[in-house]
C-alpha cells in the first residue's frame, strides 16, 4: 500500500506559511504570505486536475509528446534570453500579465520527460556510448541557455538530474570515469572563461566568509547566527533578531530553512526532516510499483531533482555548500518551483490512479 503524500504536503504547507506569514508580520508586510498562499491553492488545484486527467498513457506510447514538453521548455529559455526580466545579475524571468515565472522551472519538467522517455527504450544499449553522448546532448542544450542568462545554481540542478539518471540506467564503469574526468575538466575550462566574478566570490566565500562579512560573506554569516540564535525550541514566529530586526536577508526565499530553525528551533528542524523524508520514502515506494520504466525514470527524475533542491539550499544555509539561490521545494516563496513540484506530483498520482 502506496503512502499517501497529502499528510506531508499538510505539514510544508504550514511550515512554509506560517514562516511568512511571521516574517512578514515582524516587517509589516503580509504579500510575501498573500501569495504563497495563492500559489498553494493553484498548485493543489492543478495536482489534483492532473491526478485526474493526465493522459498519461498517450505520453508513454507516444514517441513525441514527452519530446515536445521539451521543446517547449527550450523555447522558453531561448525567449527569457531576449525579453526577461533580469533581477540579482540573472536575466531568468519572464512576466505575462503582471505574473512573473522562471523558465528554467519547466526546463526541469521537460528535460526529465525527454530524459524519462530516451532511457526507458533505450535501457538495454545504454551500455553503448552513443547512446550516453545523445542524452548528453539533450541535457547541454538547456544547459547552455540556463548559463548564458546567468544561473549557476538551476544549471547544476539540470546536471544533476542528468547525471543521476545516467548513473541509474546502468552506463558502463569505465564510461563512468570517462564521464567524471570529462566533467572535471569543463569545470575547471568553466571556472576561467564562464563564470562570473561575482559567481567566483560566492563559491570561495563560503569557504571563508569572515575575510568578507561586509559583501560576499554577509548572507553565510547572517544564516548562521539565526541557526545558533533558533536553539531548541526556536524563537517563534517572526521574534528572533535575524527575522525581526532584517538582519537575514532573503529569509523568505533563499533562507527559509535557516528563518525555520531560528524560528521552530532543532526541534521545528526535526519534524520538517522526518516529514520530508516520510515524503521522499512514499516517492521510492511510487518508483519501485512503477508499471513500466518511463514511469520510474520519471519518479526517480522527479527524486534527484528534489533531493538536489533540499541538499544544496540546507547545504548553502549551514555554510557548507556556497550560495546559489536554490529554492528550498515546498517550504521556499515563490510560485514557479512550488507548481512545478505540485505538477510532478500530479502526473506521478496520474500512473497510479488509472483504472
Amino acid at each position: 500500500m502506496k503512502k499517501s503524500l497529502y499528510l506531508p504536503l499538510i505539514f510544508f504547507a504550514l511550515f512554509s506559511l506560517s514562516l511568512l506569514y511571521g516574517i512578514g508580520a515582524s516587517q509589516m508586510n503580509l504579500s510575501f504570505f498573500k501569495k504563497q498562499l495563492l500559489w498553494y491553492l493553484v498548485g493543489l488545484a492543478l495536482f489534483l486536475f492532473l491526478k485526474k486527467f493526465f493522459p498519461f498513457r498517450w505520453f508513454e506510447n507516444s514517441k513525441g509528446a514527452p519530446f515536445l514538453i521539451y521543446l517547449i521548455s527550450i523555447f522558453f529559455l531561448v525567449a527569457v534570453l531576449f525579453i526577461g526580466r533580469e533581477i540579482h545579475h540573472s536575466k531568468s524571468w519572464l512576466s505575462f500579465g503582471g505574473i512573473n515565472f522562471q523558465p528554467v522551472e519547466i526546463a526541469k519538467l521537460g528535460l526529465i520527460f525527454c530524459l524519462a522517455k530516451f532511457f526507458s527504450r533505450r535501457y538495454l544499449e545504454i551500455h553503448r556510448l552513443s547512446h550516453l553522448f545523445l542524452s548528453g546532448i539533450y541535457f547541454l542544450i538547456p544547459l547552455g541557455l540556463v548559463l548564458a542568462q546567468p544561473d549557476l545554481g538551476s544549471a547544476i540542478i539540470l546536471f544533476l538530474i542528468w547525471f543521476g539518471l545516467t548513473i541509474i540506467s546502468g552506463i558502463k564503469t569505465k564510461h563512468f570515469l570517462t564521464l567524471l574526468l570529462i566533467i572535471l575538466v569543463i569545470s575547471i575550462f568553466g571556472w576561467h572563461h564562464f563564470l562570473k566574478e561575482y559567481q567566483k566570490e560566492r563559491i570561495i566565500s563560503f569557504l571563508h566568509p569572515e575575510e568578507k562579512p561586509l559583501s560576499y560573506g554577509y548572507q553565510a554569516i547572517q544564516a548562521k547566527i539565526a541557526l545558533g540564535e533558533g536553539g531548541f525550541f526556536g524563537k517563534g514566529l517572526g521574534k528572533g533578531i535575524q527575522i525581526a530586526f532584517g538582519f537575514l536577508p532573503q529569509a523568505h526565499s533563499d533562507f527559509i530553512f535557516a528563518s525555520l530553525i531560528n524560528s521552530f528551533g532543532f526541534l521545528g528542524g526535526l519534524i520538517f526532516f522526518g516529514t520530508f523524508f516520510y515524503f521522499v520514502s512514499g516517492l521510492i515506494k511510487r518508483a519501485l510499483k512503477a508499471r513500466s520504466n518511463f514511469e520510474k525514470f520519471f519518479i526517480l527524475g522527479y527524486l534527484i531533482m528534489l533531493g538536489a533542491h533540499f541538499v544544496i539550499h540546507i547545504g548553502a544555509n549551514l555554510g557548507l555548500l556556497p550560495i546559489t539561490g536554490i529554492p528550498l521545494s515546498f517550504l521556499s516563496y515563490g510560485g514557479s518551483n512550488l507548481i512545478l513540484n505540485f505538477i510532478f506530483l500530479g502526473i506521478i498520482e496520474s500512473f497510479f490512479s488509472y483504472k
